[in-house]
Parts: structure tokens; sequence; C-alpha cells
């Protein structure tokens, strides 16, 4: 409800009843010759003298003084502010001075874009102070999304060790031999894995000979072989030289 300022001492007055009522109109006869000089700011002087002891008034007062907005938004702080610099009048006397009590509890990132602007309107201050904190949270929305797009993103060595174990998952395992590096022989100068044969048999690891003339591989190799052409060839003439039996002669048959 919209009130002019000089009815809101009387209206205020209207409303108060009972003991309240007695109060008023004994501060107003001793403290004000006539009822019409009485303005808002002095009832509200005395309504809160009344109300709130003196050492109240001073707790109040310090916590006026040490008030900054911290983890609070700003509409927030500027009721902290409004509710706690009624207490403190004699440090916020001109609309210059609430402004700058406003804007120094105001956080960092805040305030300095506020400061150079030079602002001494408290309703404009606020606003401003306001859509810099939307303004502000905004820009951290946009950075904290991309945050999470750039860590949700697969690096190119991780997309192909996925594709890897994949592969090694869906192949059949055909024994579990560990694979081993092959490294630079100190004693060939040749890359290659496990015990170095350099003048040695490739097949029986002995020195002396190579695999092609290995005695065990040879051996191998004539044991698995049919005859040799030369045993099939006496075999043969053996037994071409042998007589052939004579013809035993069939007894005569019995006459029937």
């Amino acid at each position: 409800m919209r009130c002019p300022e000089d009815r809101k001492v009387e209206l205020a007055s209207f409303l108060l009843e009972g003991a309240a009522k007695r109060w008023w109109n004994n501060i107003v006869a001793t403290k004000f010759i006539r009822r019409e000089q009485v303005t808002w700011t002095n009832f509200l002087h005395e309504f809160t003298n009344c109300l709130v002891p003196r050492s109240e008034k001073r707790v109040l007062h310090d916590q006026f003084l040490r008030l900054v907005q911290g983890t609070k938004s700003v509409l927030q702080y500027e009721a902290e502010f409004s509710k706690l610099a009624y207490y403190a009048d004699s440090l916020v006397t001109t609309e210059e001075d609430r402004c700058r009590q406003f804007q120094q509890g105001l956080q960092d990132d805040i305030r300095n874009l506020l400061v150079p602007l030079d602002i001494l309107e408290y309703g404009k201050l606020v606003e401003r102070a306001r859509l810099v904190e939307i303004d502000q949270g905004k820009s951290q929305k946009a950075r904290d999304s991309g945050k999470r797009k750039v860590t949700e993103t697969p690096t190119q060595n991780e997309v192909q060790g996925s594709r890897d174990s994949k592969a090694l998952q869906l192949a059949p395992s055909t024994n579990t031999t560990t694979q081993v590096t092959a490294t630079k022989c100190a004693k060939c100068g040749r890359f290659h894995r496990g015990e170095c044969l350099i003048g040695a048999c490739y097949y029986c690891r002995q020195p002396g000979h190579t695999k092609r003339n290995c005695p065990k591989l040879l051996s191998k190799a004539s044991s698995t072989q049919g005859p040799s052409p030369q045993l099939y060839q006496m075999t043969t003439e053996s037994l071409a030289s042998t007589p052939t039996p004579a013809p035993v002669p069939l007894a005569p048959s019995a006459p029937v």
C-alpha cells in the first residue's frame, strides 16, 4: 500500500493498540511539542529503541560492519544489508555512503566490475550487481559444460585401445605364450628374441654345423623315408637268380 511520507506516522500510530498505544502517546507528550512535528524517522527511531535494547543494537551494528556477500546471492546479501543498516544509520547517512558500504561487501569478481562505474544510486547499484551475477553464472555453466564434453570424449589412444581389446576378445586364442619384445643382440648385432644362435645349428642348437648338415635332422629324415633304391634292386636280383623248383608229379588216380 502506497502512503505519503507525511501520513506514515499518522497511519502507523492509528494501528497501535493497548500498551503500545499508551507508550506512543507518552513519547509524543514528553519528547515532542506537537504531534505534527513527529517525522517517520522519529517514529522508527523511538519504536526501535523501545523494542530493541541498546546492547542488542550494538551487536547488530557490529554485524553490519562485518557483513559481506560470501556465498549468498546478491539479493540475499542486499536483504541482510538493508536489515542491519537500520541499526548502523550513522554509517549510511547518505545514499552515497550506502552504495560504498554495499559495494565493499560484494564478492571480488562482482565488485571489480562495478567499481569503475562509480554508481551512486543504491537501487541502480543493486540492479547492476544482480546483472553481473547472472552473466557470470551463465559463463560458469558454459565452462562446466565444456569441461564435461572434453572429459567424456575418448581420446584417439583410448579408442584404439578399446578396438584392440575387442579384437582380442573376439579372436580365438591359440596359445597362451607371452609375447616377448625383440631387442638388439649384443653378440650378433641383430634384433631377435631368445638365445643368440649365431654360428650354431638352428635345429639342435649345437655349434660346429648348420641346420642343413645337422646329423639329427638327417637321421630323422632317413627314418621317415622308404627303402633305398639300391636295396630294392638287390632284392629283385636275388629273386631272379633263385632257381625255380621242379614241378611235383601227380600220383595216378585209382581206377574207378
